[in-house]
């Protein structure tokens, strides 16, 4: 899920609002297949023999229940979260916060990373993934070289400090630290950028394309807020003590403008309500979404501690987007891999328990447990075999919603905003 400008992984939604004129896009999307005839190393089309679930006209996210569930974890986990997290000591915490802490971390978080990789359970994915050497670094050699190298630095402890630790070595872990969270900051507010822009889709009219670059604005904004804040703790070396520097000249400066960007935003929904005078009831579901997650990448900006309560609505609208890919898209039954996909589509509850065991086991260290069963060594090697599945779930995501690449244009455009065979072409150049 990212923007044009090669960030760490987040929905590429945003692109489904064509930075272009609208007769350039209806152009260059009326020619999708031109560009599949020029393009020899696009993946095949899916075969007949292809399964796909039915569709409806109705764009996916339009739909009450997930709306209603996305809006919904910022009340049900964000805020009760984060009541928790302020109401315990620097020194401990309740058991029952523990315990809430846990589940919702391992349940909602953990398997948010997980679940990335089923993209790769899917033939026509994989094809596309290696038809040019370019697609086989990006697809391939990248997750692979970031999980070796996540991998190495657990299992050596190169980044173990030390009574005796250098000066130097202590600013390298510094500037790690600093440089991993900025990755993690930004894959979230990417993210929740895309989102804003499928919700928008709600709205019969099309929003002026200078609130999208000031939406964007706006979160990357919030971005320095957070990295600012996080930067707090990590020169007091306690993330208890990163909290809102008010006094900081750069907090204050970044907190001016994105006060700023904030109104102006507002001010695009005015604007907005008069130009859909007569459905401006279309205009809260976006408005809404772009409040709660403006409330929710606040916290960590008040507190780097409450960053975990943030990421609800960020957890939750990654499963529900996540879910047409994994269970509806085209799958050839001549492909073994598409065969396990199907099956898999079959036993939902079976997917889910596989990925939740595998997000406790191997990202929440359930491997501990085996340790009365397994070698030590095989412990510690499994611990720190998955290490860099949140770094590869930032550059792989970061890739995995272009729509502007014909590919995914061609594959996730029905997913999210199917259509009429009648309207399909006009569909697909609004997406």
């Amino acid at each position: 899920m990212r923007g044009e400008d090669a960030q760490s992984g987040q929905i590429r939604c945003a692109d489904l609002e064509h930075p272009r004129p609208q007769k350039r896009a209806l152009g260059l999307c009326h020619h999708v297949g031109a560009v599949k005839r020029r393009r020899p190393n696009l993946p095949r089309a899916t075969t007949p023999t292809a399964v796909a679930a039915s569709t409806t006209g109705t764009p996916y996210l339009n739909h009450p229940a997930r709306v209603g569930l996305i809006f919904g974890s910022f009340f049900v986990l964000c805020v009760p979260l984060a009541t928790l997290y302020l109401g315990t000591t620097s020194t401990a915490s309740p058991a029952s916060w523990l315990l809430l802490s846990q589940i919702y971390t391992i349940g909602l978080g953990y398997t948010h990373f997980a679940i990335t990789f089923s993209i790769y359970l899917n033939s026509r994915n994989l094809e596309f993934f290696r038809s040019s050497p370019r697609n086989t670094a990006v697809y391939f050699g990248g997750p692979i070289l970031i999980l070796s190298t996540w991998f190495l630095i657990g299992f050596l402890g190169i980044n173990e400090r030390t009574p005796g630790s250098s000066a130097a070595f202590l600013t390298y872990l510094f500037y790690f630290a600093l440089l991993t969270k900025l990755a993690d900051y930004l894959h979230v507010v990417r993210q929740s950028f895309g989102v804003l822009q499928l919700f928008k889709k709600h709205v019969p009219a099309p929003f002026p394309y200078w609130m999208r670059r000031i939406e964007n604005a706006f979160f990357i904004v919030l971005l320095a807020l957070q990295l600012l804040t996080y930067t707090e703790g990590l020169k007091a070396d306690s993330m208890n003590a990163a909290r809102f520097n008010i006094d900081n000249p750069y907090t204050q400066l970044a907190l001016g403008v994105a006060v700023v960007l904030f109104l102006v935003i507002l001010s695009g929904y005015v604007l907005m309500a008069r130009k859909v005078a007569g459905e401006r009831g279309t205009l809260l579901v976006p408005l809404h979404y772009f409040l709660l997650q403006t409330a929710s990448a606040c916290l960590p900006i008040y507190w780097s501690t409450l960053y975990l309560a943030s990421l609800a609505m960020h957890y939750v609208e990654y499963h529900v987007i996540m879910y047409p890919r994994v269970f509806q898209a085209p799958l050839a039954l001549d492909s073994t891999v598409d065969r396990l996909s199907l099956w898999l589509r079959s036993h939902k509850i079976v997917f889910y328990v596989v990925l939740g065991t595998v997000a406790y086991l191997f990202m929440g260290n359930g491997i501990n447990r085996l340790s009365a069963f397994l070698p030590l060594a095989l412990v510690w090697f499994l611990l720190n075999l998955f290490n860099g599945v949140t770094m590869a779930h930032y550059f792989i995501e970061a890739f995995v919603w272009k729509f502007g690449e014909p590919f995914y244009r061609q594959t996730l455009a029905p997913l999210y905003f199917p259509s009429s065979a009648g309207t399909a072409k006009a569909k697909l150049a609004r997406a």
